[in-house]
């Protein structure tokens, strides 16, 4: 009798066992009969196929539904070209999507909330990202898009909290509204001179951006653009703006200065909008340039002054592309000379002067150090050089690439 009664216990934990085992291994195929999923055992979804996954009702009506809570990764295949609408919304536990070079397009609210999702892959080949893609994916630190999209949607990065930086790519030319709006981690970004106009909130409440500086190619920064922007403190305005939206600039308290690249007449010329005191009170220089970035082992180095072409040499504010550098900024007020040191090279120069000392030996600059609207601006290439870094110039993007 205890025999008995103890393979029967064991049977029933046997097929305890199975049971889950066949329930996640299973695959189940859509109502398109193209694609098929495989959940396992470790969370990893895989979904396989060739074609259009296809667009879901709700956050509730793709086939994984009833197992969202075990997703962990998804893998989704060679050969899917798209991924539908609402298709891992509302998500909680994914960290990490793998989308392969097939897909040409993420749908609309593809990703809404995923919360928990810390990595993601864009390759090259997406063309769009619909409208509230990855809407709240608050623990995603970054993101890297890919180099051929065309159309971000609306609200298709809004409320994505721990993104720091965002590089939008010059394939792009339709910014949604609200695009990366409440990315209260967003401290940096670039915007693309394909780009024809900032769009309603676009970056509304994005409490850590400080600089931002808008392309020549924009003719309008909508109603509410910068709205919020509590730390804003210098902005950059193509000589392209035409308009400026009711609000654009509301609340951004710390606006300081704004760098305009058209001229004071062109300035009188634009329409601003109401509820913009903040930004009619802020300093404003005109003349600079919108267009010119400047990397660091490929990475955009940040400047409270936009960099400015003088002589047709770039000239960057000092502080910044020493610090950027690293090598240390001693400064002497009284004979407007900077003194630098990084590892065993020491360079020295002063406002008005085309000398540069490198380790006291001359150097004949073809533009001096200069005071550009109050700020000390000088030659890049002849101080990122001075100090053995290399320097390549790309007409096409207007960028400075320094090379450590």
């Amino acid at each position: 009798m205890r025999k008995r009664i103890l393979s029967v216990f064991v049977a029933l934990c046997m097929i305890t066992a199975i049971v889950p085992m066949l329930s996640y291994a299973a695959p189940i195929n859509t109502s398109d009969d193209n694609l098929t999923w495989t959940l396992d055992n470790d969370g990893v979804l895989t979904i396989s196929g060739v074609g259009d996954m296809r667009d879901y009702l709700s956050a509730s009506s793709m086939p994984w539904y009833s197992n969202r809570t075990k997703i962990k990764k998804v893998i989704i295949e060679s050969g899917i070209t798209s991924i539908g609408e609402y298709a891992f919304s509302e998500h909680h536990y994914i960290t990490e999507v793998q989308i392969p070079d097939t897909v040409t397009k993420i749908s609309d609210h593809t990703f809404y909330r995923c919360d928990a999702m810390k990595t993601v892959s864009i390759p090259d080949s997406i063309r769009y990202i619909g409208v509230e893609a990855f809407y709240g994916c608050k623990s995603l630190p970054s993101v890297s898009l890919g180099s051929n999209i065309a159309t971000i949607g609306n609200c298709a990065f809004q409320g994505c909290k721990s993104l720091t930086s965002v590089s939008v790519p010059f394939s792009v030319s339709v910014m949604g509204d609200h695009v990366f709006a409440e990315c209260t981690g967003l401290e940096q970004v670039n915007i693309p001179s394909s780009i024809k106009k900032i769009s309603d909130y676009a970056f509304w409440n994005c409490t850590s951006l400080v600089d931002v500086t808008i392309p020549d190619s924009v003719t309008a920064i909508d109603n509410h653009a910068f709205w919020a922007c509590s730390e804003l403190k210098n902005i950059t305005i193509g000589s392209g703006v035409k308009e400026i939206g009711k609000s654009a600039f509301s609340d951004c308290k710390k606006l300081k200065n704004v760098y305009y690249c058209g001229s004071e007449e062109a300035w009188k010329l634009i329409s601003i909008g109401a509820d913009n005191a903040l930004l009619q009170s802020a300093a404003i220089y005109y003349n600079a340039s919108s267009s010119i970035r400047v990397t660091l082992n490929g990475e955009p180095i940040p400047f409270d002054q936009a960099p400015v072409i003088v002589n047709d040499r770039t000239m960057v504010p000092l502080r910044a592309i020493f610090e950027a550098l690293g090598a240390s900024v001693d400064w002497d007020g009284a004979t407007q000379t900077v003194t630098s040191k990084l590892h065993d090279t020491t360079i020295k120069m002063s406002v008005g002067s085309k000398l540069l000392y490198r380790n006291n030996a001359p150097i004949t600059l073809d533009v001096a150090a200069q005071l550009i609207n109050e700020r000390t601006m000088v030659p890049v290439r002849a101080i990122a050089e001075a100090f053995d870094c290399a320097v390549d110039w790309d007409g096409a993007t207007q960028t400075v690439s320094i090379t450590k």
